[in-house]
């Protein structure tokens, strides 16, 4: 285990707010499934995942995902 000082997540920011319904709802759940079978790498990290998804003016879903081995509760005992 190493534990850094610092740690920079980038947050990456995608914008569906000029789709139609239909299509933006299909766009959501293919960013939702490739960041959910996207693999972490556990020599070089991060754990840790952040995503920003525009669906409209005022409307956005964050997306947070990080490796069980830095959430769950044994770990963090």
């Amino acid at each position: 285990q190493r534990v850094l000082p610092e740690l920079r997540i980038d947050l990456a920011i995608e914008d569906f707010s000029g789709l139609g319904e239909g299509h933006r709802d299909a766009a959501v759940g293919k960013a939702l499934e490739q960041d959910h079978r996207e693999p972490f790498d556990l020599e070089r990290g991060p754990l840790l995942r952040v995503r920003l998804l525009k669906l409209g003016k005022g409307d956005h879903l964050f997306l947070r995902n990080c490796h069980h081995i830095i959430s769950d509760r044994k770990s963090t005992r």
